[in-house]
């Protein structure tokens, strides 16, 4: 999955004004922090459910949530950094980062093809009906 690079920014800066506020970082809080800028992701950039577009685009067998949390706990002496943190969760996610304007770009793409491939319902069903052989009742 892509998503624009600002998210990464603000994810990032999230992160890192979490972690010099508190002496030891629960991995819980991290995750919501993470969660958290995913849904101000939706709402800035008018995207829908992210979290489980990365869930199936990157075929996890559980929630997000979940599989990060299983790879924060496996990893021994991990130092609770925002760019660590970002690693793990591009490694769990796949997630993969473009420029702002490229994610723009490629949003009007997509709906400008989703408009031009829904076309009218009507069409299909009429040339669905002019192929159908006409019966001699």
């Amino acid at each position: 999955m892509r998503l624009p690079s600002s998210v990464r920014d603000a994810l990032l800066e999230e992160l890192d004004s979490y972690i010099d506020a508190v002496d030891e970082p629960e991995v819980e809080t991290v995750i919501t922090y993470i969660l958290d800028q995913l849904q101000l992701a939706e709402d800035d950039w008018n995207l829908e459910d992210i979290a489980g577009q990365i869930e199936e685009s990157a075929g996890l067998d559980s929630s997000l949530s979940e599989c990060l949390e299983e790879e924060f706990e496996s990893r021994d002496d991990f130092v609770f950094t925002g760019e660590e943190i970002v690693s793990v969760f591009e490694l769990v996610s796949g997630v993969e980062w473009v420029d702002d304007d490229e994610f723009l770009d490629e949003q009007e793409a997509a709906i400008g093809s989703d408009d031009a491939g829904d076309g009218d319902a009507d069409d299909a069903a009429e040339a669905e009906e002019e192929e159908a052989p006409e019966s001699d009742d």
